[in-house]
């Protein structure tokens, strides 16, 4: 017994000695760098932020247990190339952990830096779906990946019953990325995208009012802005100049623009004009007990910082947390006996020489482990529970779903992955069973632009931009209203004389006269006419007699209703009458009347069978081209009677009784396009001449050299056409739209 006692204590010696030797082994500080963008609304939120959460980091006696965190921090301002220098210069440095960029794109870069040296890159703002792939291990997300937020639109649209969507987006990674994960959202439901609309990254007011013009133009109203807010504040703008924010139309912002309005002190009433009805995400967040603490001294940080006041957002919390998940991985990177060392990297050593000082890039030794730890960490955080799944994604993803309303944003809603669309917070339903049933989707009534309070219908026919308001659109409108209000009369006259004149040798001339007669009716034995005509029309079942063969048919019918087993008329399928009438071309059967039901043959697959489509596509084919009827033509009517079908009226209208109007009206748009011409003509000429008169050569020159070749000026003239086309219909949209109040001033982008 005291044996084991002595070995006891031994071992509890030993355990002391190696726990007071692993914290002793700590370093006094660790390298940590910062990455932001102090011109864009999120890098200055996050840049207090992250200086708050070093500082709370350093001054808790619990964490790191002595060692401090070293922040450097670099100001990209919002260019990529400044962001790639900085994050090099880092590297110099032996730093650990890299907190940024905000951009995608610079994290697309940065990211194969960072798995050649071994330093995680933990970013609280890049959103871009695909920096969750396999290829970039050390790129850490510690916000929401856009894939969940592209699946919250989806849902939005879904829950309206819209089907269609046209997107706005900037031509980046972001943007690209995020609308390629909207598609895919969208396809699960049984939606697509119609039309997307794509600007390049610093595009003009002009590029995004040419954007909106082609969105005008197309089918469906119901748009999707995925941007930048420097752009899509832009958009805004001119959508209400174009009158685009007019009812009919449904605006869904991703979460760019509430992270910029959330950080103002005061919202500008102009600026909110310009956005009325407009549905926004912002990123959900949780009200825990670092939020509240963060929060209360928010002010007293932004002012420390020097900067001019703004408010805490959601990207400031996820910034904070940051900062707090590399500190607990430190520690169990500590705990676990991880030591600070670098080592040089043999693929640099081979092209070091130059001017880069390539050779001070190392290679962090203990990267894998310390990336392994981050992904273990588990507490709770400012923005709410801060753990990561298989994925690499922080659990509860979730959004607020905001409407634009007066002077404010009001909130109409939340969706999370656990349990859709609600009215409830996510944390309350996280506490019960999920339940993603389309009877448990629920939000509050939305606003929608032009202050319509009922759901819009999403489309509208296109406009192909023809304009009809000059003084030749309306001379050629007056003529062709003209021929189709004597069309019509014409044919209000003729439709009265058929109805009026019998004509018919038969007394049956069609289903409404079978119906009112007593007279017995033949139909085809296990045919849907049978209940048809019992259910659906009225009549008595004892009028009915079943035929089996055509033979019968035959037979049936040269009885007569007057006779036993005669009809005086059979009720089936038009094929099965065609058929008939082929078979027997010398009768004097005839089809009477108009069909009544619009049923008709098909195929059925299972469901999603890409069969379906093929087949419905060579059907439409066939259809277009002619083919299907000319194969009805050839097996159906091709030595069919002229007894088999009615005798024509001599006295009906056709389309050559309006040969004379359709002659006027052509005529009168022949005259109206010439005159557009002469004047299109006459403008170029003049524009032609000046040019050439700015650009006379010396008079030397040869007279071959004075002017262009035709296919020189035919491409000119057209490109002059072009110019002029674009232009007016610019300025005619522009001067209808009812101009807004004047934008305020608009922060950089902070976001792609």
């Amino acid at each position: 017994m005291t044996f084991i006692l002595h070995l006891f204590g031994v071992l509890c010696c030993l355990c002391s000695c190696a726990q007071s030797q692993n914290i002793s082994g700590r370093p006094d500080a660790v390298n940590i760098g910062a990455q932001f963008a102090r011109n864009s609304t999120i890098g200055r939120v996050a840049a207090v932020a992250v200086v708050a959460a070093v500082n709370d980091i350093n001054n808790d006696p619990n964490i790191l247990l002595g060692t401090k965190l070293d922040l450097k921090m670099h100001d990209s301002s919002c260019n990529r190339f400044l962001g790639i220098v900085q994050a090099l210069q880092f590297m110099e440095k032996d730093t650990v952990a890299i907190i940024g960029p905000l951009s995608s794109t610079t994290a697309h870069v940065l990211s194969h830096l960072a798995n050649e040296l071994h330093v995680p890159l933990m970013s609280f703002s890049a959103t871009d779906p695909t920096l969750s792939s396999l290829e970039y291990p050390f790129f850490v997300r510690t916000t929401v990946s856009d894939q969940f937020q592209m699946a919250s639109v989806a849902d939005l649209v879904e829950y309206y019953g819209w089907k269609q969507v046209t997107t706005i987006f900037v031509d980046n990674d972001y943007g690209r990325n995020g609308i390629s994960s909207l598609g895919d959202e969208l396809s699960k439901r049984r939606s697509k995208i119609l039309y997307k609309a794509a600007f390049r990254p610093g595009a003009t007011t002009e590029d995004l009012a040419d954007v909106l013009i082609r969105v005008a133009m197309r089918e469906s109203r119901v748009i999707i802005l995925h941007a930048n807010p420097d752009s899509g504040l832009v958009v805004f703008q001119q959508a209400l100049k174009l009158g685009m924010m007019s009812s009919g139309y449904v605006w869904i912002a991703t979460d760019w623009l509430t992270s910029y309005l959330d950080p103002l002190v005061h919202l500008d009433i102009g600026l909110l004009s310009t956005m009325q009805g407009v549905i926004a995400l912002r990123h959900h967040t949780e009200n825990t007990r670092r939020k509240s603490l963060l929060s209360s001294k928010w002010s007293e940080l932004v002012e420390d910082s020097g900067h001019s006041r703004f408010l805490l957002s959601t990207y400031g919390l996820y910034a904070y947390d940051t900062v707090w998940i590399l500190a607990h991985a430190l520690d169990a990177f500590f705990n676990s006996g991880g030591n600070i060392s670098f080592s040089p990297d043999p693929k640099l050593q081979e092209i070091s020489g130059g001017g880069l000082n390539l050779e001070a890039l190392s290679v962090f030794d203990g990267g894998w482990q310390l990336l392994e730890r981050i992904h273990q960490v588990n507490f709770m955080g400012a923005a709410g529970p801060v753990k990561f799944d298989s994925g690499g994604n922080l659990i509860r993803p979730a959004y607020d779903i905001v409407n634009i309303v007066g002077s404010g944003l009001r909130t109409i809603g939340y969706w999370s992955n656990y349990s859709g669309l609600s009215v409830i917070s996510p944390e309350t339903l996280y506490m019960k069973p999920a339940n993603r049933t389309r009877e448990n989707q629920k939000l509050y009534d939305v606003i929608w632009p032009g202050e319509d309070i009922k759901r819009p219908r999403g489309w509208v026919f296109p406009n192909n931009g023809e304009d009809t308001r000059s003084t030749l659109g309306r001379f050629v409108i007056i003529i062709w209203l003209f021929v189709v209000l004597i069309i019509q009369s014409s044919y209000t006259a003729s439709l009265t004389s058929i109805l009026t004149v019998q004509q018919l040798t038969s007394p049956i001339t069609g289903i409404d006269s079978l119906i009112t007669s007593d007279d017995p009716i033949g139909f085809q034995v296990g045919s849907f006419a049978e209940g048809y005509l019992v259910h659906e029309l009225g009549i008595s079942h004892s009028r009915l007699k079943a035929l089996g063969t055509p033979d019968e048919y035959k037979s049936a019918l040269e009885l007569g209703p007057s006779k036993k087993g005669g009809v005086a008329a059979i009720v089936d399928e038009r094929p099965y009458v065609e058929l008939f009438l082929y078979q027997n071309p010398n009768s004097k059967f005839a089809i009477v009347g108009s069909e009544f039901t619009k049923s008709g043959w098909g195929f059925a697959f299972p469901r999603d069978s890409p069969l379906s489509v093929d087949l419905s596509t060579a059907i439409l084919q066939l259809s277009e081209n002619g083919d299907l009827q000319r194969i009805h033509d050839k097996w159906l009517t091709s030595s069919m009677s002229p007894t088999n079908e009615l005798p024509s009226d001599p006295d009906r209208l056709d389309v050559y009784s309006f040969s004379a109007l359709f002659l006027i009206c052509g005529l009168a748009c022949i005259f109206a396009l010439a005159i557009h011409a002469c004047s299109l003509f006459y403008q170029y000429s003049r524009h032609a001449a000046v040019d050439d008169g700015a650009a006379l050569p010396s008079s030397g020159a040869s007279d071959g050299s004075r002017s262009l070749s035709r296919r020189s000026r035919l491409h000119s003239f057209l490109s002059f056409a072009d110019r002029r086309e674009i232009d007016s219909r610019r300025v005619s949209k522009e001067k209808e739209a009812a101009l807004g109040a004047s934008v305020g001033s608009m922060g950089g982008s902070n976001q792609d």
